[in-house]
């Protein structure tokens, strides 16, 4: 890996840029070496990037450069730019395992903007394919769908090139066109403005297109006259009156419509939708079906300008295609084939006999019915029913068989799935005597028959017998470049487009090299479905735009939203939600029965909710109590004793007699019942906010169920029909106590329809069932709006407005009700008593100011709010004149509808842009959609981008674009990417797997990788095993033993910066920060190379920011409880992750777990030596006093075996342990910045491997402070502060947090659960009965030391002085024993050295009962608990084990004993 991938992974961005910008001042400077003394170059200090040689190309070991990782995310895009400024830089560099190009992998990843960048660049090639044939937009276009064109879409545009000679082109001039440009159809003559905008500005689509050697004629989508002709029209071919036509303009006078089409060079056949032939044109070869006379004279050419229909043999046939050649003329029904003109054989009779045919013949010499023709003027081909491929030639009937594969029939090459399917002829086209025909499987094959001379000279030639030999040209090799149409152009070049959409020309290969013909492809096309050419060398291309899903216009009507204010159903001040649901919407495409059941179901709801009020009403008035107007009602409707309020305006708009009833207070009444009648009786003051008065409305001779449903009519325009069997049924419990009589409703209703002049209610209640009526609501509320607009201030009292809305160039008056039932900012507005108290008039009228909006958009607006009109009022705007300023009208519709909340509005204004959606005005939909915040706007121009994102970048349409707009667009194409690639792109489906089946995986025994040091180790890096203590530097001068080698720790770089490769050797000042991977590395094994002998105990890991940072985002708490796997869902380098656990050591994945435990229930808390294993001994060191960042032995670890018990001793070597440790030892806690080396295995203690070491004297190489250098390194006492987890298991974050707790105090919420308080409060209590235990062990031990050392003494004195006998020694060979002697004399023993006091005696120890002494393998020498009068040292290339007794030199030390059962403290 090189430095620049270096800074890109450690995502050092200063040094990436000093790097970059250091090479590229030296460029630009010719090249200097910015030695010092130069004048006018390049001067480059000591340390800086430039004096740093590396190549901006260079790739890392998986073959890519640094290009080839920027640009797969947006996130680097910063480093992106400053590659593509390098101008070195090969923006066409491929990797090695797939060819892909940088740009492959940024439309793989979906990174448009990176996309856009690398295309800006002028050496970019897009047409490089990967090691499969995939360029980099055959790539995108595989991982999205909706990229390919849709066949079945028969409106296309029309896109033209190549050689424009004799106006073939019509694109309006006759210059050619090297690039394919869109041929635009003007409309026959000027529309109307009155005419709905989708047919003054939808364009006009071409269906089909042919093109011969002097004119074109495409058919449009128009339902009349549908035929375009351009060219040359001299000889009648374009019709009468036409020369030179560089425009496809329509015949004149032709009104026909056209479903097919064949061109000759001087004629034009036409099939109309009737199946009569139309023929026009030069009449030289009788090819057009009938005679034309000539008047001038015998010379003159027989021309047929207007199109004249063939009758005599089709009178009573029903053409349905038709082929042309120059000389000859044929069209086929579903039965027979018809031909006529010039024969040369190939017409299907004798050309000797009939060497001219004037009318249609038919032909007998075709099997069968044929479905497609192709004709040359010397040979015809037939597609037949029976998808076989037959010729007429030379007087001649052939069957032509295709090869079905490429390679001789001994070879069986390896096929396509979906070519070893049956395939078969789709298509024929010919000119110039070369026929193509393309397979349904999407292969071309062309063929040409021989010359007649030598078919005659050669009679018995075989390759006469079968003069077609087709040839196969294209062959499948994608599924996605499988042939859907192909045409013949000039000197044998044929013109194909894709299943893809992408259209190739095989044109001749002029270098001599390879083929003699190839296929190149032509650029800015993407998905063509049809194909056309000329002899000339003009082509045509069909493309089928993409067409996204069409928005659902959702929400509210203005009936349903007027029903959501109904005061009379909110009078408790409380109403049901589903009182007021909205009308059901049925959804499109849902039978009849269905919606009519929805519909009885929500009259049921409402009829509940209306009785409901009633009951409650009527409850009401028994008891006392205010009553309040609910909705800002101002109407109070009586019957009898019960009141429901209403508002003035709703009622007098929707009823005349109400509104005379509220002008001049005419009653209304019925004669067919006396009893009925309805009277104004009179005001109360209103309570101010716009309500000045409140009226009051006395209704007589009806039930009050019948009131209400009249009410409800009158705000929803629905009719809540009880009467219908199938509701009241439903509604029998609700009813009780009511007398509800749902006849008498009905007939009440009927009255009151009669008497109110409501005519949609009468017709809908004649019916027995319930009916929709027609909506009038719209129609009345609309009207209002206009007769307040008139008069203001000369209306009635009733129907008097009361909010004054200010635009830029009027006021409009209307009412409060309708505006805050239809807007939510309305709704609010009136709602807030402390903004409006003071705004209304005496009068009762607000005035609102919106001087910001113009009358000319506000008025669609206030037709949307006020009269509830919906998408119908855009169909028509004589006002706009193109397609641009439709748009821009329409967003700002869409910017009021934004301001007023209107979702409905705003849906229908997206609606109605959508519909002019192309890849010119995307970007720009795209912008103000964003701006305005329409989302479903949004999605489908996302949607249609991504479908057609190979045009917009190759056409520049993006680079406008904001980058915002553009990782908004990435981000979509990325989801859409996901959807259609859910296996290969997420990690469900391994997630799956590993929660499945992670208790099985968690009990296997898997390796862990061995992590290479970012230093080889060496001589001079190993350390040296010394004797001497601390301070002493000197290195022994003997060769180390080589067993020395197996205690020696692998450890991590010192430090957790990240170290650049490679040979650079100034670049100390850009090294910024480490790579995560490191950080968490380095903290797994805290162990520095600089920790000193292997002897000398490691110090303690450093602590500092970088690892309390690193630790915050390697190490975090997981769950508690038996291990669980958690799907990652970052990237798929952390989807392999076991579960974090909340109390092991921290999970890291660069150090997975070797030997995984399998979980264990609860333990008591107080008794954490039960963990301990079965082979510990009494008095033998706590595992748990091994250090983390101390690494055991390899020879240890080789050893180690699985195990299902809790283990209680550090992780294994090379790993992680997944089980809970215990309480860690006082002991192993407090070393005074040290750590001791624990033991490899549990139950084992520390290791001695004794080898031999130089002497050296003894000031300096024993210290008296310290001990022999032979004895095992003193435990310390334990200090109250210490803890049971490492200092290293707290991350920034926690330390962060717990800062902010303590500095809120009480005020922060404790975000912890239940179980983890009780949890911490287990180990807290487990801590402190621990550390009391521990302290009564001390003193226990403490007294029998005491009582050792005064019966030790009293014995001295006993036995009196003398000689010491021989000490305890050495240990030789591979295994080791203790001797102790007493006295004042000393022993000797090999390679050892030991001192006593009192009568020695050789070989023996003089030592308590309670001690212990074990043997372990390899000589390794075992004390156990309780009081030791020796002192014994073992010096040698081994370890080094000191044991201090509590007589003689030194310091007293002891290890504590395993407890007994008596001895534990009591469990909780």
């Amino acid at each position: 890996m090189t430095l620049i991938h270096d800074f890109f992974h450690a995502k050092n961005f200063q040094g990436f840029q000093r790097l970059l910008e250091g090479t590229n001042d030296k460029k630009q400077n010719g090249g200097a070496s910015g030695a010092p003394g130069t004048s006018g170059g390049y001067r480059a200090g000591p340390l800086t990037p430039a004096t740093v040689s590396f190549d901006v190309n260079a790739r890392d070991w998986l073959g890519r450069t640094v290009l080839h990782l920027a640009v797969t995310s947006d996130e680097y895009s910063d480093y992106l730019r400053l590659l593509l400024k390098h101008p070195s830089l090969n923006v066409n560099a491929v990797d090695v395992e797939s060819q892909w190009t940088p740009l492959h992998r940024a439309m793989y990843h979906a990174n448009i903007s990176a996309a856009r960048l690398l295309l800006q660049r002028s050496d970019i090639d897009i047409s490089l394919k990967d090691k499969e044939g995939y360029t980099a937009f055959d790539v995108y276009n595989s991982t999205v769908n909706g990229t390919k064109p849709d066949t079945s879409d028969k409106d296309a545009e029309l896109f033209t090139w190549g050689a424009n000679r004799n106006a073939a082109l019509g694109l309006g001039d006759g210059d050619d066109r090297v690039h394919p440009d869109q041929v635009v159809i003007t409309p026959k003559e000027a529309l109307d403005e009155d005419l709905p905008l989708l047919q003054r500005f939808s364009p006009i689509r071409i269906r089909d297109v042919h093109m011969s050697k002097l004119h074109t004629a495409v058919i449009t989508s128009e339902s009349a006259g549908n035929l375009r002709v351009c060219g040359f029209g001299s000889g009648g071919r374009l019709g009468r009156g036409q020369q030179m036509q560089f425009d496809l303009n329509p015949l004149p006078q032709f009104d026909s419509t056209i479903v097919s089409v064949a061109l000759g060079q001087d004629h034009t056949l036409a099939v109309t939708k009737a199946g009569e032939v139309l023929s026009w044109g030069l009449n030289r070869f009788s090819q057009l079906g009938y005679v034309v006379e000539t008047t001038s004279g015998k010379f003159d050419e027989p021309i047929q300008a207007a199109p004249k229909k063939i009758v005599n043999p089709l009178k009573k046939e029903v053409v349905i295609g038709v082929a042309a050649s120059k000389t000859a003329s044929a069209c086929w029904t579903a039965e027979d084939v018809y031909t006529w003109g010039t024969n040369h054989g190939q017409l299907g009779y004798d050309k000797q006999a009939h060497p001219t045919q004037i009318i249609p013949r038919k032909v007998t010499k075709f099997s069968g019915p044929i479905i497609a023709m192709s004709m040359t003027d010397n040979v015809i081909a037939c597609l037949m029913r029976t998808q076989q491929v037959e010729c007429l030639w030379n007087d001649r009937h052939y069957r032509v068989n295709f090869p079905v594969n490429a390679f001789p029939s001994e070879i069986q090459p390896y096929r396509p799935p979906q070519a070893v399917k049956a395939s078969h002829i789709a298509k024929l086209a010919a000119s110039e005597d070369l026929v193509a025909a393309l397979s349904s499987n999407g292969e071309v094959f062309t063929f040409s028959p021989p010359s007649v001379s030598s078919e005659h000279n050669n009679d018995g030639n075989p390759d006469v017998r079968h003069p077609f030999q087709p040839q196969r040209i294209w062959a499948l090799r994608k599924k996605f470049s499988s042939v859907q149409d192909v045409a013949i152009g000039p000197g044998g070049s044929i013109i194909i487009c894709t299943e893809s959409g992408h259209v190739y020309v095989r044109i001749r290969n002029t270098k001599g090299v390879g083929k003699n013909f190839k296929f190149q492809r032509v650029p800015y096309l993407q998905r063509i479905t049809h194909v056309a050419a000329n002899s000339t060398g003009a082509f045509g291309a069909l493309r089928v735009d993409f067409k996204p899903k069409t928005i659902d216009i959702k929400g509210n009507t203005l009936a349903q939203d007027l029903a959501t204010v109904e005061p009379f159903a909110k009078a408790d001040g409380s109403q049901e939600e589903e009182a007021v649901a909205p009308a059901f919407t049925p959804e499109e495409g849902e039978e009849e029965e269905e919606r009519e059941d929805m519909d009885l179901a929500q009259d049921i709801i409402r009829l509940r909710a209306l009785l409901a009020v009633w009951r409650q009403e009527r409850e009401r008035t028994t008891s006392s109590g205010a009553f309040q107007l609910p909705a800002r009602a101002d109407t109070i409707v009586q019957i009898g004793k019960l009141s429901f309020p209403a508002h003035r305006t709703i009622l007098a708009c929707r009823s005349h007699p109400l509104s005379k009833l509220f002008g001049d207070g005419s009653p209304t009444t019925a004669a067919e019942a006396p009893s009925f009648s309805i009277h104004l009786l009179p005001a109360k003051p209103g309570p101010g906010l716009g309500i000045t008065k409140i009226s009051t409305v006395k209704v007589a001779g009806i039930t009050p169920l019948t009131l209400l449903v009249l009410l409800h009519y009158l705000y929803s325009d629905e009719v809540l029909a009880i009467w219908d069997r199938r509701i009241n049924v439903g509604l029998a419990r609700d009813c009780e106590g009511l007398k509800v009589d749902v006849g008498r409703v009905k007939s009440e209703l009927q009255m009151l329809a009669r008497a109110l002049v409501l005519p949609a209610l009468q017709v809908v209640l004649e019916a027995p069932v319930k009916r929709v009526p027609a909506p009038t609501l719209p129609r009345d509320l609309g009207a209002l709006f206009d007769l307040v607009q008139v008069e203001e201030l000369g209306v009635s009292e009733a129907l008097k407005p009361d909010v004054v809305l200010e635009f830029m160039d009027r006021d409009v008056w209307t009412h409060s009700t309708i505006l805050r039932c239809r807007s939510a900012f309305f709704s609010g507005l009136f709602g807030s008593r402390e903004w409006t108290e003071r705004r209304w008039t005496p009068e009762g009228v607000l005035r609102l100011d919106f001087k910001h909006l113009r009358w000319h958009v506000m008025q669609y607006v206030l037709r949307f709010m006020v009269c509830g009109e919906d998408r119908e009022m855009f169909d028509v705007l004589t006002f706009v004149k193109s397609t641009d300023g439709l748009l821009e009208f329409m967003f700002e519709v869409m910017g009021a509808a934004t301001e007023f909340l209107l979702d409905r509005l705003l849906l229908i204004c997206s609606s109605v842009i959508l519909a002019y959606l192309d890849i010119h005005n995307c970007c720009y939909i795209l912008s103000e959609a964003t701006h305005y915040h329409a989302v479903e706007l949004i999605a489908r121009v996302h949607e249609y981008m991504a479908a057609n994102m190979e045009s917009l970048l190759e056409s520049r349409f993006l680079d406008e674009l904001p980058k915002r707009l553009l990782e908004q667009l990435s981000a979509f194409i990325g989801a859409r990417q996901t959807e259609k690639s859910k296996f290969t792109r997420t990690s469900e489906y391994l997630d799956g797997l590993l929660a499945k089946y992670w208790d099985w995986l968690a009990e296997q025994d898997i390796p862990a990788p061995i992590v290479r040091s970012m230093k080889s180790i060496t001589r001079e890096s190993v350390p040296r095993l010394k004797v001497s203590p601390p301070a002493s530097r000197e290195v022994p001068k003997q060769p180390m033993a080589a067993s020395s080698l197996t205690a020696l720790p692998q450890s991590p770089p010192p430090s957790i910066r990240h170290r650049p490769s490679g040979d650079e050797l100034f670049a100390m000042d850009m090294q910024d920060t480490a790579s995560p991977s490191n950080q968490r590395a380095s903290l797994a094994k805290p162990t520095s190379e600089a920790a000193g002998p292997a002897w000398k105990v490691a110090d303690a890991p450093r602590v500092d920011m970088k690892t309390l940072m690193a630790e915050a985002e390697s190490s975090r708490p997981g769950p508690s409880g038996s291990p669980k796997y958690v799907a990652k869902k970052s990237s798929t380098e952390t989807r392999f992750q076991a579960p974090e656990r909340e109390a092991g050591p921290s999970y890291n994945p660069m150090f997975p777990p070797v030997t995984p435990t399998k979980p264990q229930p609860a333990r008591n808390p107080n008794s954490p030596w039960r963990s301990a294993s079965a082979s510990q001994r009494i008095g033998e060191p706590s595992p748990s006093s091994t250090s983390s960042s101390s690494f055991p032995s390899i020879r240890a670890a080789a050893t180690s075996t699985p195990t299902k018990s809790p283990a209680v001793s550090g992780p294994p070597s090379g790993g992680l342990s997944m089980s809970k440790p215990p309480p860690a030892s006082p002991h192993a806690q407090q070393r005074s910045g040290r750590q001791a080396r624990g033991p490899a295995l549990p139950g084992l203690g520390p290791i001695i491997n004794p080898t031999k070491q130089a002497s050296k004297s003894a000031g300096n190489s024993i210290r008296v402070a310290s001990g022999k250098a032979w004895m095992q390194p003193p435990p310390e006492p334990v200090k109250p502060v210490a803890t049971t987890k490492p200092a290293a298991s707290m991350s920034f974050a926690a330390i962060q947090a717990q800062e902010e707790r303590s500095a809120a105090g009480s005020s922060v919420k404790d975000k912890r659960t239940l179980k983890e308080i009780q949890q911490e409060e287990a180990e807290l209590q487990q801590e402190a009965d621990f550390l009391k235990w521990w302290t009564g062990e001390e003193e226990r031990m403490r007294k029998e030391e005491m009582a050792a050392l005064e019966a030790f003494q009293a014995q001295s004195q006993s036995q009196g002085g003398g000689k010491g006998g021989k000490g305890g020694g050495g240990a030789k060979g591979g295994a080791g024993m203790r001797q102790s002697g007493g006295g004042a004399g000393s022993s000797n023993a090999k390679r050892g050295k030991g001192k006593g006091k009192g009568p020695g005696r050789d070989g023996q120890s003089n030592m308590p009962q309670s001690s212990s002494v074990d043997v372990g393998p390899g000589g390794d020498v075992k004390q156990g608990g309780g009081s030791s009068t020796h002192k014994a040292s073992a010096k040698g290339g081994g370890k080094q084990h000191q044991a201090v007794g509590t007589t003689g030199q030194g310091n007293a030390r002891r290890q504590a004993r395993k407890p007994s059962n008596q001895e534990r403290p009591p469990q909780q």
